[in-house]
């Protein structure tokens, strides 16, 4: 009876694992939403056909630029003064492709100020990767001044095991994210200018 308990433990383990996997390749479908700047002053909204504008916000929100972006966002943030605008990821994955468009920065009038590849911005060989891609992006905001943009990269914590059947809760803890990368860009031209290891990968010997 014990070692069918145990049988039992192990199996719903591994349910519970496969169940974390599958979640993070789980997206419902894309509804027209706004991102707004950290003061809520401007806002990019979005719709399903991918087309994007840029709004003043108030009572009657005055438009600004609209243009079609080439994927939806995974996520969009917008700089207090409405100048910057930047794309990161997509939303329905990035196909594991690392010449795939992770972070797209636009200018004043919604044009394409600079792009960079998946390669560029993740640590490929540490991050956790899923049917729908690589799952290496941790957050994103534009300073108060608009200066610069800021994004934080993540990292799986460890290998998962081989057999996870033997081993479930090394494979549960391997299946976590950690904060890994800090980048910085130039607003003005969109280009990396540094990039620091944030604590945790400081802490894990990254």
């Amino acid at each position: 009876m014990r070692h069918r308990l145990q049988a039992l433990f192990v199996l719903a383990s591994v349910m519970l694992a496969a169940h974390v996997r599958a979640s993070a390749d789980t997206y419902s479908t894309f509804t027209r939403r706004r991102y707004y700047s950290a003061d809520r002053r401007y806002f990019v909204e979005v719709d399903e056909k991918r087309r994007a504008t840029l709004y003043m916000n108030g009572a009657r929100p005055l438009r600004g630029w609209t243009r079609t972006l080439e994927e939806l966002p995974g996520w969009l943030v917008v700089s207090n003064d409405g100048t910057r605008a930047a794309v990161l990821d997509r939303y329905y994955g990035n196909g594991g492709d690392p010449s795939a468009t992770a972070v797209l920065v636009l200018d004043e009038a919604g044009r394409d100020l600079a792009r960079h590849a998946l390669r560029e911005v993740a640590e490929l060989s540490r991050v956790l990767e899923t049917t729908s891609g690589k799952h290496w992006y941790g957050g994103a905001s534009f300073t108060a001044d608009g200066m610069f943009l800021v994004v934080e990269t993540v990292v799986k914590t460890c290998e998962r095991p081989s057999n996870i059947t033997s081993d479930a809760d090394a494979a549960d803890e391997c299946g976590r994210l950690m904060p890994y990368e800090r980048l910085r860009f130039d607003a003005g031209t969109g280009r990396i200018i540094d990039r620091s290891f944030l604590k945790h990968a400081d802490e894990s010997g990254g």
